[in-house]
């Protein structure tokens, strides 16, 4: 028997199934001979269920082969290739002792397409995981021993067949037939294609003849298939988003180093189940900073944006990082089976022999950057706290919750002077062109915008409207209402006068995140107006007199602003954030002077 390899040594059903099946076989068989018995009786047929459709079997290994290499992929084929090429064992060509050496490269690859169609790949893209040459193949990590189900695959308790299918004398007299011409895998593959295009039109057709639902909604709950979250998803496929995010160096440093300070967290030496989850993980780059900088050894990413995840798995690789130990995969969170996922992508835990599949219980990190203008735009953070409730359900006793990256945000508001854009409309290069100035005014009104803000256009202190600890906070708190804030103007001068008056034009919203699990001081990704600069900028929500309709708000000395401040996710699409403001000027003996109100929408 070949020298098994550490790691193989730890893939506990390895050791404890198929080698002692072996011995028992072999044990067994030299009974038979010496008695002359074929077939033991409490032997049960097998059922042999095809790599690619495992819901369908077939009574015999040929006919399920058979299926698998009609729709595109044929294993018999693929164990031949990497045989001749030598692949985990020696010359093909030599005693039997080579056989025994192969047995484990053919269940590695067994197991590898049985994980990958289980994810979704194509046929493919299957076979060239196995094929692939420059860089090591996939298949080749010991990860691969442990299989998809354990002891239900009769394609590994046939391994000896696979082996003398697939050996180089195989091909002169073939035992079975199997069609492989492109013609057949092209028919195979229109109708599965016609067939789901079927079952499309179909679901298409029900939804369209459903009678609406006329039920009011006591709060907004967005279908996760919705047209927006379509849109949603569709956006961040394109690169230059993706670039302007990379490019933002307090954003991903902020980031790497948070990963890198909480190593101790993340490594795990003495838990080697732990998996740390990225979610919206795009290009995967804070998937690898956890592994590079947090040492982490079992990482996945998630995103529902297949193109970028394309990109970010040569990004992965291109890291020196294997995709068993950091998998990026396609899919909406709330649509995930977490349980099936991980155990497809982990299986089981090795250390002391452990055999119950990794799962959900064993997340210890959530990294995510969820955050959008003003903190909440875009409605991600839910997702990222229903996995983050997901992990504590399914965790077991004295195992912590997962550690959140980052675990605390706040959001704060402030007020801006910015005469030179209010008044820019009424002389235009000489010009009056107040009438256009006016439709700019009311888009402004209505809608936010997001801007840079210099320093020196702020006119009053900052005021936290709300502390966020999101290793706590629930998903209906994150609907922001009626928070009351108190806004006082700056007087620079200790001699200004009592009538001098600060103007302000806006409300600057802004926000920071806090990434405190590591031992040195906490991390602090910052977005307010006297941090550096990053693609958040600034959101701006623009006042006027409810009565006057003037532009901004006159603020004397001694007189405050004072209101509540209301965001909540869109009642029509949960991504946008409907803002309402409402706000009144107090004097300095507390008579209310004159007030407004802002209602505005950050959206798509």
């Amino acid at each position: 028997m070949p020298t098994i390899t550490p790691a193989a040594q730890e893939s506990g059903w390895v050791r404890r199934e198929f080698i002692s099946q072996l011995s028992d076989d072999d044990a067994s068989s030299s009974d038979d001979d010496e008695e002359g018995e074929e077939v033991d009786d409490d032997e049960s047929p097998r059922n042999f269920h095809p790599i690619l459709h495992p819901e369908t079997s077939f009574p015999s290994l040929a006919d399920a082969l058979s299926d698998d290499a009609s729709r595109g992929l044929d294993l018999v084929g693929l164990l031949r290739l990497i045989r001749e090429r030598g692949g985990g064992a020696g010359d093909s060509n030599e005693d039997s002792d080579d056989d025994d050496d192969f047995i484990y490269s053919a269940i590695k690859i067994i197991n590898y397409c049985r994980r990958r169609s289980a994810v979704g790949d194509a046929a493919e893209v299957i076979a060239s995981g196995v094929t692939a040459e420059e860089g090591g193949s996939a298949w080749e990590d010991d990860a691969y021993l442990s299989p998809l189900v354990v002891n239900d695959d009769a394609y590994v308790f046939s391994v000896d067949d696979l082996l003398e299918m697939s050996s180089p004398s195989s091909m002169q007299e073939p035992k079975m037939e199997i069609k492989t011409t492109e013609v057949d895998i092209l028919r195979a593959q229109v109708a599965d294609l016609t067939d789901r295009l079927a079952r499309s039109l179909d679901l298409i057709q029900s939804l369209s003849t459903k009678a609406p639902d006329t039920k009011p909604r006591a709060a907004p709950s967005l279908p996760r298939t919705s047209a927006a979250d379509r849109s949603y998803f569709g956006s961040y496929s394109s690169y230059h988003i993706h670039e302007s995010m990379l490019r933002d160096a307090p954003r991903t440093t902020a980031y790497r180093d948070a990963l890198a300070a909480a190593r101790g967290i993340l490594s795990q030496d003495d838990r080697e189940r732990g998996v740390v989850l990225d979610i919206g993980c795009g290009t995967g780059i804070l998937s690898i900073c956890a592994s590079k900088f947090g040492g982490a050894r079992r990482i996945m990413g998630v995103d529902a944006a297949g193109d970028i995840l394309r990109v970010g798995r040569e990004c992965v690789r291109a890291n020196g990082i294997s995709d068993t130990s950091l998998p990026l995969v396609q899919g909406v969170v709330e649509q995930i089976d977490w349980k099936r996922e991980m155990a497809v992508r982990f299986g089981t835990g090795s250390m002391h022999g452990d055999t119950e599949p990794i799962g959900p219980g064993d997340v210890v990190a959530i990294v995510s950057e969820w955050m959008g203008y003003a903190l909440l735009f875009e409605s991600m953070l839910p997702s990222v706290l229903r996995v983050r409730d997901l992990c504590i359900k399914e965790r077991k006793d004295g195992i912590p919750p997962p550690k959140m990256f980052p675990n605390k945000a706040k959001l704060y508001l402030e007020g801006m002077s910015d005469p030179d854009r209010t008044g820019f409309w009424n002389d235009v290069y000489g010009v009056n062109m107040k009438p256009f100035g006016d439709i700019v005014w009311k888009d402004m009104t209505e809608n936010v915008t997001v801007d840079l803000v210099p320093q020196d256009k702020i006119k009053t202190d900052r005021v936290t409207v709300v502390h966020l600890d999101l290793e706590t906070v629930a998903i209906e708190e994150l609907d922001l209402k009626e928070k009351p804030f108190l806004l006082k103007p700056k007087f620079e001068e200790k001699g200004a006068k009592d009538d001098d008056v600060k103007v302000i034009d806006a409300l600057v919203v802004s926000f920071d995140t806090t990434f405190d699990h590591g031992d040195g001081p906490p991390v602090v990704l910052d977005t307010t107006v006297t941090a550096k600069p990053t693609h958040w900028a600034q959101t701006c929500l623009w006042l006027h007199h409810s009565k006057t309709g003037e532009v901004g708000v006159a603020l004397s000395r001694g007189e405050v602003m004072e209101g509540l401040f209301t965001m909540v996710r869109g009642s029509e699409n949960e991504r946008e954030m409907e803002i309402e403001v409402q706000w009144t000027v107090v004097g300095a003996n507390g008579e209310k002077k004159n007030g407004g109100t802002i209602k505005t929408m950050l959206g798509t």
